[in-house]
């Protein structure tokens, strides 16, 4: 193996750590139980009072212990978990992590109309005294939001890959959803639901054909019961598959739905069994189930009042193509009342106190909740409450009077059903006609716009589409300039841009206003997957204050998908919109600390101007420091008001801009380009700019890029976009340019099937001769495997090793250990399925030149970030691959021998070179491709052992973007589950505690039946020793007895007279042993 060139190291500094936040647990509730000792009066026999305390004392303990195992079985004594009652506090307020709720139909009502990984509660988990949930499921919602839609829900299970049915014998299949409660009751709650089951039946082989007659089947058993029979179609011998689906309606008698086990007959023949495999479980519910919960408001005198009786929550959801609109008016018992109004579509004003909250008149559904008693109000359970705190006296009422439809009313203290029309809490006057259609897709409309109101034209109606033809494509290059300037800008100015890039960093707009009093800089970009809004003001005395705020986007910017970015203000705060979200620019650090950095309070991360310059904006780029070469084209006048000479910040923008709208006129950007040439180049030159009229659409077709960026594959601009299947960590087609993601194009069928690569060994194999070449034509930007790992070791060994990149497991399979350099990064991963994981090291470009570089190493969804500049794989290396050797004593497989299914690494193109090479560009190589084919070549049987034709695991991205549940195992036969096996526990508990009662209820009456045949030996004492008590028993207190616990009086007690023939009770005074222990 050569030895590489050291890698440029980065000083030491403090590195964040990407870490996806810890799971929602419920905290348990200690419960202590006290018993107070019980005080016996009665003037039985020492012995007996003994006997009873004691056993009594036994008793009431017995039963406490075995309530208190009930409890801790059952959840008698655990706390809920903390929940809001009518869920609307589903964000955490310090992480913004979404927090789980009921159902996807509730994520969908509160604002989450995209498809996605979202947390799902238990039903009654913590009733069953189970830590079970949330569950990351993936939701589906429907693309319009009108209240017949339907909304998804999919559940994947471990049977997703082939499972060979044994005659005889019986499985269990695990779901993401592994409570049964829930699962059922999805199932149940569900309008319909539907699952997929495929059958493979091989070649029948029959030993003995007289026995034809014979059946070969199997069961399949549902998570409801339903059973139903695969038998096997003996007219053909030769192999054959079948295919169909289960489903299941509402109230139906059809419960097949759901497949849990799988159960083998027990009469087959040899090599004649089967092999099953289901799709995902896919359950919708309907947006509003009844027509009578729906309401329609459609004019200024229509409105639905809700009473705040019962002094707990309103809660309502509803949605809206009104940006501008009334929304609430909530009435307190003076008389007076509290106005709510939206405003842009995405501020609400509460008496005229402007918060900024999100896109709220998309057309979507959101919900709307108002404690009554706190005096707040939330939207789609985000943060900060929104605080009514001014008012002092009780609020009577809600009246709603938003322009749209209002549905999911509740009201209460405890959450409850919907309230609907002819409910005792609602009241309404509605105009009666026809439902109307609310952004519809088949027309323009606000919705589509996503922005505020304020900064588009004067006709507010945008399509569902984007005409690049009127755009420009924009590149990066240090010979040429790449911008949109307009000599006019304010602070004040409004201002809308729609844009796409494929670079993961860039400045979507620097303006400069100058005023007799002042100047002001504002600045807009975005790094990774935040974009940051800047204003800088500069008084006369050279003191400057900066407002700022940021935004975060899941997935990041490069995404060559089209975003807008509004600009905007109201009254004297500034706001920014990226979507459908919105932040407002705040003075205060500590405000913004979580999402902005300081250098935007202090202005030292924006681009600068002369202080002489004339107000100016500068869209998709600015005039930073070039090479003389540019410079020389450029007008004087122009380099010394804009040039910028301190080191580049926020790059350029990369990638296309399709429309600016500045103060609601739309920019004809051919003309804003001409014009442009006039002012910035010598002679009106078009060279100095690196930028071409219409933006260039993808080369194929997005289905097969599978949500993989499509983006362009050399820094040259007329290069027509492909697939970056990279960015997906798909391995690619080289004919077609289709991204593999339904199978690893390491399986059979896909790019010929050349295998997997097995990672566990019965002897020592190490696979060395296939080398890998970086020849720096190209940037090395990613390394990634996707892989199941061993679990015969439990010390570290490694298995994979590339340059100065070494892979080790450990912990059978649980811990991960990448060494990069002399970098160490350790990774704990959850291995309770068959998915892939996912290792990557990929380069984190900087943003500018004043920002340091990093590596990023992630493992699933844990990041972590390293100071290197590059990957350290310099030149030729040798890619070594070393499966874990496991001999097992009875001649055992291991459970998991863990394999790899892609290997691959990524070049990114240099924007800038001086000389052009065929290798710079986007490209990717299949390591493993070559690691089974050196595998073949060398002839080693140990070697070719390694090489595997079937699958190595299921392909689920959702592992390492989204931290979604396992799918659990085809596991051992379990027909009752955690959930009913806690009820059993609790039977049984009962029932042994109830035999505990009777054996003391028995011991105590056998020994009172023998106590009373008992007869004294005669004992000579004296007088004052003798006490009779009842029924001609003598009290030998001065004896040595064994109940040596029983404590009498140290008073002598004088002997009582005999009245009427009897003796007066004698009072005996017993201390309980047990006492001290309560």
């Amino acid at each position: 193996m050569s030895s590489p060139s050291p890698s440029k190291k980065i000083p030491p500094r403090v590195n964040g750590s990407q870490r996806m936040p810890p799971g929602l647990m419920g905290e348990a509730r200690k419960s202590t139980l006290r018993t107070t000792p019980s005080r016996h009066d009665d003037t039985i026999m020492r012995h007996m009072a003994v006997l009873s305390i004691a056993s009594r004392r036994l008793l009431f303990l017995s039963v406490i212990a075995g309530l208190i195992t009930v409890g801790s079985s059952s959840g008698l004594f655990s706390s809920s978990s903390g929940n809001h009652p009518f869920g609307f506090p589903r964000l955490n307020p310090l992480t913004g992590v979404v927090l789980p709720r009921k159902s996807c139909l509730e994520h969908y009502l509160n604002g989450e109309s995209k498809a996605g990984i979202k947390p799902l509660l238990a039903v009654n988990g913590d009733d069953d005294g189970e830590d079970v949930g949330p569950f990351n499921v993936e939701c589906v919602p429907p693309e319009q939001g009108e209240s017949d839609q339907l909304v998804g829900t999919k559940v994947h299970n471990a049977l997703e890959q082939w499972h060979k049915v044994q005659a005889g014998e019986k499985h269990t299949i695990g779901y993401q959803i592994n409570h049964r409660p829930t699962l059922r009751h999805l199932l149940q709650s569900s309008e319909f639901c539907s699952q997929d089951v495929f059958v493979r039946w091989p070649r029948l082989n029959l030993q003995n054909e007289e026995s034809e007659t014979q059946l070969m089947a199997f069961t399949l058993e549902s998570v409801q019961g339903a059973k139903r029979v695969f038998q096997r179609n003996f007219s053909t011998y030769e192999p054959y598959e079948e295919a169909l689906t289960f489903q299941s309606i509402r109230d139906s008698t059809t419960f097949e739905v759901g497949v849990l086990h799988v159960i083998g007959t027990d009469e087959g023949y040899p090599n004649a069994t089967a092999w099953v495999r289901t799709g995902p479980l896919i359950c919708s519910e309907k947006v509003v189930d009844k027509v009578e919960c729906l309401f329609e408001l459609n004019t200024r005198s229509d409105w639905l009042k809700v009473s705040a009786e019962t002094q707990g929550l309103i809660q309502f959801s509803f949605r809206t193509d009104k940006p501008t609109t009334p929304f609430l008016k909530i009435f307190l018992s003076d008389g007076s009342s509290v106005n709510v109004e939206l405003h842009d579509g995405y501020l609400i004003s509460i008496d005229h106190t402007i918060h900024a909250m999100k896109h709220l008149a998309d057309g979507h559904w959101h919900t709307i909740a108002i404690d009554v008693k706190g005096l707040t109000l939330q939207v789609d359970g985000a943060s900060p409450l929104i605080s009514l705190s001014a008012v002092t006296n009780k609020v009577t009422d809600v009246h709603i009077i938003l322009n749209g439809q209002v549905s999911a009313i509740q009201a209460g203290v405890k959450p409850g059903n919907w309230l609907c029309a002819g409910h005792a809490h609602i009241e309404s006057q509605l105009t009666e006609q026809i439902l109307r259609k609310i952004c519809p897709s088949y027309e323009a409309n606000y919705c589509q716009c996503k922005a505020p109101l304020s900064v588009l034209s004067r006709r507010p109606l945008c399509g569902n589409t984007v005409d690049e033809r009127r755009g420009f494509q924009l590149a990066r290059k240090s010979d040429k300039l790449a911008f949109f300037f307009v000599p006019t800008f304010s602070e004040k100015s409004r201002l809308y841009i729609v844009f796409k890039t494929d670079s993961p960093s860039g400045l979507v707009f620097f303006g400069i206003s100058k005023s007799t009093e002042s100047s002001t800089r504002v600045q807009v970009h975005f790094n990774a997957d935040r974009i940051f809004a800047s204003q800088c003001t500069k008084s006369a005395d050279h003191s400057e204050k900066c407002r700022s705020c940021s935004l975060r986007k899941s997935g990041g910017f490069a995404t060559n998908s089209w975003i807008h970015v509004s600009f905007f203000h109201y009254g004297n705060y500034q706001f920014l919109a990226v979507d459908s979200t919105v932040c407002q620019l705040s003075l205060d650090i500590a405000a913004t600390a979580s999402s902005a950095s300081s250098e935007f309070h202090d202005g030292t991360a924006l681009y600068e101007a002369d202080s002489g310059a004339p107000s100016g904006l500068f869209i998709g780029g600015t005039y930073y420091a070039k090479t003389k070469r540019v410079g020389s084209k450029v007008i004087s006048s122009f380099r010394k008001n804009y040039l910028d000479n301190t080191r580049e910040k926020p790059p350029s923008l990369h990638g296309c801009i399709a429309e600016i709208i500045l103060n609601g006129e739309v920019q004809n950007l051919e003309a804003v380009f001409k014009a442009q040439l006039v002012e910035v180049a010598k002679e009106g030159s078009p060279e100095v700019f690196a930028m071409q009229s219409g933006c260039q659409g993808c080369k194929v077709s997005t289905d097969l890029c599978a949500g993989a960026t499509c983006r362009s594959p050399a820094p040259a601009l007329n290069e027509p976009p492909i697939c970056d299947c990279a960015s997906i960590f798909a391995l690619q087609d080289e004919s077609t340019g289709q991204c593999y993601t339904d199978i690893s194009a390491s399986e059979v069928g896909a790019t010929g099937g050349y295998g997997n690569l097995i990672l566990t060994s019965d002897q020592k194999v190490i696979l060395d001769k296939m080398t890998f070449k970086n020849s720096g034509k190209a940037i090395l930007d990613k390394i990634w495997i996707l892989l199941r790992f061993p679990d015969a070791n439990t010390e570290p060994e490694t298995i994979i090793e590339i340059g100065e990149i070494k892979i080790e497991t450990a912990e059978n399979g649980h811990r991960v250990i990448i060494k990069i350099d002399t970098f160490t990064e350790e990774f704990q991963v959850e291995t309770s399925d068959e998915r892939l994981h996912l290792i990557a090291i990929q380069r984190n470009p900087t943003m500018g030149t004043t920002s340091l570089p990093t590596v990023k190493v992630q493992v699933d969804n844990a990041i972590k970030y390293i100071d290197l500049e590059e990957l350290p794989i310099v030149g030729t290396q040798t890619v070594i691959v070393t499966p874990i050797t496991h001999v097992d004593e009875e001649g055992k497989a291991p459970g998991v021998a863990g394999c790899i299914a892609e290997f691959a690494a990524t070049f990114e193109y240099r924007e800038d070179v001086a000389k052009i090479y065929p290798e710079n560009r986007v490209h990717q190589e299949d390591l493993l491709k070559e690691l089974v084919s050196h595998a073949f070549s060398g002839g080693v049987p140990a070697e070719i052992g390694l090489v595997s034709k079937g699958s190595c695991g299921i392909r689920d991205p959702s592992l390492w973007t989204a931290n979604s549940t396992g799918y659990g195992i085809v596991g051992e036969y379990d027909p009752y589950g955690k959930s009913e096996s806690n009820c059993w526990s609790i039977v049984l508990t009962v029932i042994l505690v109830l035999v505990v009662l009777g054996v003391l209820i028995g011991y105590c009456y056998f020994k009172q039946r023998k106590s009373a045949t008992y007869k004294m030996k005669p004992t000579t004492v004296s007088k004052e020793e003798k006490t009779p008590l009842r029924d001609g028993y003598l009290d030998q207190s001065g004896s040595s007895t064994d109940h040596s616990h029983v404590d009498l009086s140290s008073e002598k007690t004088p002997p009582a007279e005999k009245k009427n023939g009897t003796y007066p009770a004698t009072k005996v005074n017993v201390r309980d042993p047990l006492s001290a222990l309560v």
